[in-house]
């Protein structure tokens, strides 16, 4: 039976030698299909059009690419038979696996929220994450193809910077590995360029990471000191997820196999790019910050403050993660003499500039929250009415920064945020941003409504924080939702290991469980004010809550694959 498809051929490069072809493959009962002339546009396209007065029946596309075994024709070849030997049966059995596969990804964690647009958005995005994020598999950058039209922003041109770590914001705490270990996949093509751009250019070791890359075997720096090229703060951004995913799991293992390697290899990399003055100190030169372009005056790169903030963030990460697995004890002495004796901030980073003076548990929040979400401080209970006056979320640009520096996940860590009077803002952006699908709208100057950007995905990041907190390994129970909207979540993972479930009802916590997969110590805030925490086991029994001696922090022992149930006491 004879078929229309699509092909793309893509030239050789040094991964695909002999180059790259797919072919986009439609099968169908009930349609015909035929090309559409697109000449004008120099585009392809393909119609399908359902035969006589048909109003059902059934469509699978298929994608063959080179890299399929025996290649794209005995790919598509192989496929056809299968559909069209047994097409009800093959239809049948591929969503009864659609469904089983579906039921399996929602078991892993859940929301009830009183309020059917933010209930709805958190499920939406999951999904798209879904889509178009698998472990297995290089993922799409900073756009995606999208709802809005039948074509891909930026002509198809799927490379990322930063900001291609938002969409990957939250996975942990929704559960989600295997969409969230997406972002290693393409972070390996970065890093096999970022080691020969350290080694060649800067002349230190470990791996330098642009702010821009595409997935591909990369012979040479593609950027040289382009105007979004040379920021060395990319380098300890980029490596924030490995260290995150090790926190979440416990998985020494692949902390060893997988996290480690990149974690050292940008500590490296930051410790032979700081320089010693004469001054005693280190200095981070030359590096600009943000999406600025060098001047042609020193003073403008040197010392900025998300670059040394960066800086520090990965090299206190090296610092655990090497002591976590026992290696790397003359590296991690390197680390920490860059650390002890680091210039100053010689600015604000997004308000922020590192104060040396904080001591104990204020030393260790600030600490623990990466730079981009400013400096976290200890729990301080919301007020009972909201602060008067406009929510500091008002009049933020783009509705990404919800979630990026400066928005709703640095007040949340800092303590500004204020639910009964800022949830309603976030609220206000999603109706205003969302499509149809879920999906939010870039709202930015690039053009208001006019396409889907990937960071629109993290928005549920502050969404979750507004339930469950842990990013210092504290956790912190529904610290900031809205008194009078009732919720609950299932099995959010927290740092250390942990699956929480939780209620709220009447502006207080009225349920609470941990579920602990590794064991430990688990430590967190009290959940209820004036109140003490009670803790019993899966069978029944009182387990010891021991106060720690600063900032109310209360924790308990737990065992590997035992649940705690939290009440009043």
């Amino acid at each position: 039976m004879a078929t229309h498809f699509i092909e793309q051929a893509f030239a050789p490069d040094p991964l695909f030698e002999e180059g790259f072809r797919y072919w986009l493959v439609p099968f169908t009962a009930g349609a015909d299909i035929k090309p559409a002339d697109m000449q004008p546009l120099e585009e392809a396209r393909i119609q399908i059009i359902p035969e006589g007065d048909a109003n059902e029946g059934w469509l699978a596309v298929h994608v063959p690419t080179s890299s399929d075994p025996g290649g794209v024709e005995n790919e598509c070849h192989r496929i056809r038979e299968t559909i069209y030997k047994e097409p009800a049966e093959t239809m049948k059995q591929w969503r009864e696996d659609t469904i089983r596969e579906s039921e399996q990804f929602w078991a892993k964690s859940g929301v009830t929220i009183a309020d059917p647009i933010m209930e709805n958005l958190w499920y939406q995005i999951l999904h798209a994450r879904r889509c178009i994020y698998r472990d297995d598999t290089v993922p799409p950058g900073l756009f995606m193809p999208s709802t809005i039209g039948d074509y891909s922003v930026w002509h198809g041109d799927y490379h990322w910077n930063y900001n291609f770590e938002a969409p990957f914001w939250g996975n942990y705490t929704a559960n989600h590995f295997e969409i969230g270990d997406a972002y290693f996949q393409a972070m390996d093509y970065m890093l096999q360029i970022g080691r020969q751009i350290a080694h060649d250019y800067y002349h230190c070791r470990g791996a330098f990471i642009q702010l821009t890359g595409y997935p591909i075997h990369a012979l040479d720096d593609p950027y040289g000191t382009g105007s979004l090229s040379r920021m060395a703060y990319m380098t300890g951004w980029a490596m924030q997820p490995y260290w995150w995913r090790y926190q979440y799991s416990q998985d020494k293992d692949w902390l060893r196999e997988k996290g480690y390697p990149v974690i050292r290899d940008c500590a490296l990399f930051f410790t032979d790019f700081l320089n010693k003055g004469d001054d005693g100190l280190y200095h981070a030169f030359p590096s600009c910050e943000e999406e600025s372009k060098f001047t042609g005056d020193p003073n403008d790169y040197t010392d900025r403050a998300e670059v040394l903030q960066h800086i520090r963030y990965s090299l206190r990460a090296a610092i655990l993660a090497s002591q976590e697995l026992g290696v790397d004890e003359a590296f991690r002495a390197e680390w920490q003499d860059r650390l002890d004796n680091m210039a100053p901030d010689n600015n604000k980073y997004f308000g922020n500039q590192y104060d040396p003076s904080l001591k104990g548990l204020e030393k260790w929040c600030a600490d623990s929250s990466p730079p981009q979400w400013g400096y976290g401080k200890p729990y301080d209970r919301q007020p009972r009415e909201a602060p008067s006056g406009a929510s500091p979320l008002v009049g933020r640009f783009g509705s990404w920064w919800l979630a990026h520096p400066g928005g709703a996940i640095s007040m949340l860590r800092d303590g500004r945020f204020v639910a009964d009077r800022d949830y309603d803002v976030m609220r206000e952006f999603v109706e205003t941003t969302r499509h149809p699908n879920g999906l939010m709208f870039t709202a930015s100057d690039y053009g208001y409504h006019s396409w889907v950007f990937n960071e629109e995905l993290a928005i549920i990041a502050p969404l979750q924080e507004m339930m469950l907190q842990s990013w210092d390994g504290i956790l912190r129970i529904f610290p900031a939702w809205p008194t009078d909207v009732e919720a609950s979540f299932r099995t959010f993972r927290a740092q250390g290991a942990f699956l929480v479930s939780a209620s709220w009802a009447n502006g207080a916590v009225t349920s609470a469980e941990i579920f602990s997969e590794v064991g430990g110590r688990c430590r967190l805030y009290p959940l209820w004010a004036q109140a003490g925490v009670q803790v019993t086991d899966d069978s029944g029994q009182r387990v010891p809550v021991v106060e720690e001696a600063e900032g109310g922090v209360v924790y308990f022992e737990t065992q590997a694959g035992h649940t705690y149930k939290l009440a009043r006491e």
